[in-house]
């Protein structure tokens, strides 16, 4: 059996692969992220009232343009891609989505969107009370408690599970929606502590940053989702490796 990384390798690669390309990736995550706040600040403006028709509807279409936004997460799993596989890196990149199984992107997107509704439940119980009640009865604070937290386990687990579809996308475009959550469901099986290990190793990055004045913290993203591309390629690579010296040895 041939081990995976650690944790330090993983960072450690993604260091390197990003020599000279921080600038090109941080100014398409800023793109990116602008793209984002902008839509939703204008649908806030156009839907915003305190109507619960409105509120309603404007759930509905942050519903919709999360799901769109899926085609873009596309795009950002591409760019780190090409990173972590020492390939040419362009702002451009991230728009890859639009022209390569933006349908796919959507269906996946739509996992964690489940799994976002899930996790906001309890805030849109305790937000109802506000804005139309004008109050906060015992009974709505603890059921708001209670969905807050499963929904939050719910949704760590299904973003761990499914963390590596649009990677997967990427890497394998010829295969259905259901094939690429089932990879990443196998590839994910005895790795899920190893990303959350990851992940949970950028947080002393991101107090520095706050106490920075949140200065590093675009650089500290990109580390961290760099990071994330190289624990994928990883999976991926020993995942074949393994297989391949199973079979060596059944045939020998």
């Amino acid at each position: 059996m041939i081990n995976y990384s650690t944790t330090a390798e993983l960072k450690g690669e993604a260091r390197d692969a990003l020599l000279g390309k921080y600038g090109t990736v941080i100014g398409a995550c800023i793109i990116v992220a602008s793209i984002e706040y902008i839509i939703s600040s204008m649908v806030s403006q156009i839907i915003g009232g305190n109507a619960l028709f409105l509120f309603i509807v404007s759930e509905i279409v942050a519903i919709i343009l999360e799901l769109l936004f899926g085609i873009l997460q596309s795009g950002i799993a591409y760019m780190y891609l090409n990173v972590i596989y020492k390939q040419p890196v362009n702002v451009s990149d991230i728009f890859y989505g639009f022209k390569e199984n933006s349908q796919k992107a959507v269906c996946l997107q739509a996992v964690f969107t489940v799994g976002d509704i899930i996790l906001t439940i309890g805030t849109a119980i305790l937000s109802y009370c506000v804005l139309y009640l004008g109050s906060f009865p015992q009974k709505a604070v603890y059921t708001g408690i209670a969905f807050t937290v499963v929904g939050l386990i719910v949704s760590i687990i299904i973003r761990l599970n499914y963390s590596q579809v649009f990677f997967i996308l990427n890497d394998f475009p010829n295969k259905s929606v259901t094939e690429i959550m089932t990879l990443s469901v196998r590839l994910m099986k005895g790795n899920k502590f190893r990303l959350f290990k990851l992940y949970l190793s950028f947080i002393p990055y991101y107090l520095l940053g706050i106490v920075s004045l949140f200065i590093p913290l675009l650089w500290i993203s990109v580390y961290k989702d760099c990071s994330v591309a190289a624990f994928y390629q990883n999976l991926i690579a020993t995942a074949s490796a393994n297989r391949l010296k199973s079979y060596t040895n059944k045939n020998c």
